[in-house]
C-alpha cells in the first residue's frame, strides 16, 4: 500500500512538472525569422546612420532560431518510421553563403544533413546517403519522402 502510494505520489508530480514546463517550451515558437528580418527593416530609416556590419548582424537569425525552424518543418513532415534532430551542429558556408548545419536522423535511412540561410531560415538540402545535391528541402522531400 506505502509503495501504491509513493507511486501516484511520483507520477503526479511528474505531470505536474510536465505541464509547468509546457509553456516555457512553447516560448521559442513566438520568436520568427520575418519579425527579425522586419524589426531590422523598420529600425533603419536613414541609410546613412546604418552601417553595412550593423546591417548584416542585425538580420542574422541565431543558431537557436534556425533549429526552432527546423524543428517546426520537421514535426509537420512525417517520415515513414520517424525521424528526429540531432542534437549537434555547425555553421557552413556553400559558394559564398552562411548556413546553419543541422543533421535529421532518419530511420532506416540514415542522416540527412540540412542547412538554414543565416539570413532568410529558408532551408535547404545538402546532402544525404546517394544525395549531394544542394536543394530547396521542400523539393528534396517532396520527391524523396512524401510518397512513403
Amino acid at each position: 500500500m506505502k509503495k501504491t502510494m509513493i507511486l501516484l505520489l511520483v507520477f503526479m508530480l511528474g505531470i505536474t512538472l510536465l505541464a509547468g514546463c509546457s509553456p516555457a517550451a512553447k516560448e521559442p515558437d513566438s520568436v520568427s525569422v520575418p519579425d527579425t528580418v522586419a524589426s531590422a527593416d523598420s529600425s533603419g530609416g536613414n541609410d546613412e546612420q546604418t552601417s553595412v556590419p550593423d546591417a548584416s548582424t542585425e538580420t542574422t537569425i541565431t543558431s537557436g532560431e534556425a533549429r526552432t525552424i527546423l524543428q517546426e518543418w520537421t514535426d509537420s513532415h512525417p517520415f515513414q518510421l520517424g525521424s528526429a534532430l540531432e542534437p549537434e551542429s555547425d555553421e557552413q558556408t556553400v559558394d559564398g553563403t552562411a548556413y546553419y548545419r543541422f543533421y535529421l536522423g532518419v530511420e532506416r535511412f540514415g542522416v540527412i544533413e540540412i542547412l538554414v540561410h543565416k539570413e532568410t531560415g529558408a532551408l535547404f538540402h545538402y546532402m544525404s546517403p546517394g544525395n549531394t545535391t544542394l536543394e530547396p528541402l521542400d523539393d528534396y522531400y517532396n520527391r524523396e519522402h512524401k510518397d512513403y
